[in-house]
């Protein structure tokens, strides 16, 4: 369990079975940090007791914690920016206002910022991405994808291969999906009053929205929104 309330926090695998924590302090005066072994696992907790941290600027503590493979991680953080990357298992991670990103990660992912934005790229398994306000963005990934939000945008750029399932929905912001010409799916993409752009071979409107069968269609595509608009066109 990780909670730090204000910083960045970096997460990647260890090399052995050990956790490694290493990082910096810019102001001892205003950051509490402890590290406890209890009962349910290692618990870490930072907490930072001056003005509000301002994105860009130097964050109040930076640490970076290597996680042996298949190890759980669970984060809550207010503001806090979280990167993390080259990792096998699971992670929860939970932000107000901080920016949340996975890079290579292999495993059970769930990624939830209310107002910051959030990444998952060059990732497998079963990855969720939920907000409200900030721009989700799904790069190159596979597995079960899910990408739910009320007024933030969603970006997906790849291919959609055979067993995968991705599912992206928001209310009332838009979709944009450039999808990879290789693609082997059943598309399926609605909205209740937005508007809805169709430019990918094989995709055709029905509807209040679009689709088709790519290829064999072994994978599936389901795009929804209310009111958002919603862009499909071919990856470049």
């Amino acid at each position: 369990m990780i909670d730090v309330n204000s910083g960045m926090l970096n997460i990647t695998q260890a090399t052995n079975q050990q956790v490694g924590i290493s990082g910096t302090i810019s102001n001892s005066q205003v950051v509490a940090f402890k590290s406890t072994l209890e009962a349910d696992g290692l618990h870490i907790v930072s907490k930072y007791t001056g003005n509000s941290f301002l994105q860009g600027t130097v964050p109040p503590i930076q640490i970076n914690l290597q996680v042996p493979a298949g190890i759980s991680i669970k984060v809550n953080t207010f503001d806090s920016n979280v990167d993390i990357h080259d990792y096998s298992g699971a992670a929860d991670i939970t932000s107000v206002a901080g920016a949340l990103s996975a890079n290579h990660v292999n495993g059970r992912l769930t990624l939830f910022s209310n107002r910051g934005n959030v990444t998952v790229e060059k990732s497998n398994g079963e990855l969720n991405l939920l907000g409200n306000y900030g721009l989700l963005s799904v790069l190159d990934s596979h597995g079960t994808v899910s990408a739910s939000t009320i007024i933030g945008t969603i970006r997906f750029l790849g291919m959609v291969e055979a067993g995968d399932d991705v599912n992206l929905e928001t209310d009332h912001a838009s979709i944009e999906i450039q999808l990879g010409q290789d693609s082997d799916a059943l598309v399926q993409i609605t909205s209740t009053s937005g508007v809805v752009v169709c430019t990918m071979a094989g995709v055709l409107y029905e509807g209040e929205g679009c689709t088709g069968t790519l290829q064999g269609g072994q994978g599936k595509l389901r795009v929804r929104t209310v009111s958002g608009n919603i862009t499909l066109q071919p990856l470049p």
